[in-house]
């Protein structure tokens, strides 16, 4: 869990081809992404949220391949703002 008083810089999404090259280094595959991202950025809003409920599943290999510290922001279907990672990790235990 982040601390209190720390700043995070993400972005809203890091499954992105054309970043291979600018962000990602040459030849990383889509499955190593997340990782990579994590290596250099401590957060990520998680967009595809807004089209379809995520998967317990999905958010529970997104946990296991980010540090503990890394901080996911849920932008829901309602368009609501960003919300901290602890909504998603309740989501996680109550399915």
């Amino acid at each position: 869990m982040a601390k209190r008083g720390s700043l995070h810089i993400g972005t809203s999404g890091w499954h992105y081809k054309h970043w291979v090259g600018p962000f990602y280094p040459e030849g990383t595959r889509p499955s190593a992404m997340l990782d990579t991202y994590a290596g250099r950025l401590s957060a990520l809003e998680i967009n595809n949220s807004f089209y379809r409920l995520l998967s317990p599943k999905a958010l529970e290999q997104w946990r296991a391949a980010t540090p503990d510290d890394f901080v996911f922001f849920d932008n829901d279907a309602e368009g609501n703002a960003p919300r901290d990672a602890l909504r998603l990790l309740k989501r996680l235990e109550q399915d």
